[in-house]
């Protein structure tokens, strides 16, 4: 019955990959940056995209999951946080995670490099991209 229901409302088998997917990226998350899948140098136009990205598939009355509401919240406690830079501050000193930002790229995972008479940017050597040190 609940494959029937499923299909009435047009799920695909890729379509519920994706929310395991992302309800597996929420449950296995360690901080708010996890949560979101952000790193330290995310803006807050790019952790408005990602929450409603996480909230399109993972928001309790579209997803079949039974701790969808769990997730959900635990998704909107994390964008609240991470996108009011007081509280972000606030948030990076208390749980030290400025101690794990890459020196090189401050956190970005991207630097600057000149290409000829222009700067463009690269994916950081140090982090490989991910902006966490070590």
């Amino acid at each position: 019955m609940k494959t029937d229901n499923m299909a009435r409302r047009g799920w695909t088998t890729k379509l519920l990959k994706d929310i395991e997917r992302a309800a597996a990226q929420v449950r296995s998350a360690t901080d708010y940056y996890a949560v979101m899948g952000a790193n330290l140098g995310t803006t807050s136009d790019q952790l408005k995209v990602m929450h409603r990205t996480l909230m399109r598939k993972l928001h309790p009355d579209v997803c079949p999951l039974p701790d969808a509401h769990d997730l959900s919240a635990k998704v909107n406690v994390a964008y609240d946080t991470l996108s009011d830079p007081k509280k972000r501050k606030a948030y990076n000193r208390d749980t030290k995670a400025d101690a794990r930002t890459c020196p090189t790229c401050a956190g970005t995972g991207q630097i600057k490099k000149q290409k000829g008479i222009k700067k463009v940017a690269v994916e950081c050597p140090d982090c490989g991209g991910t902006g966490q040190h070590g």
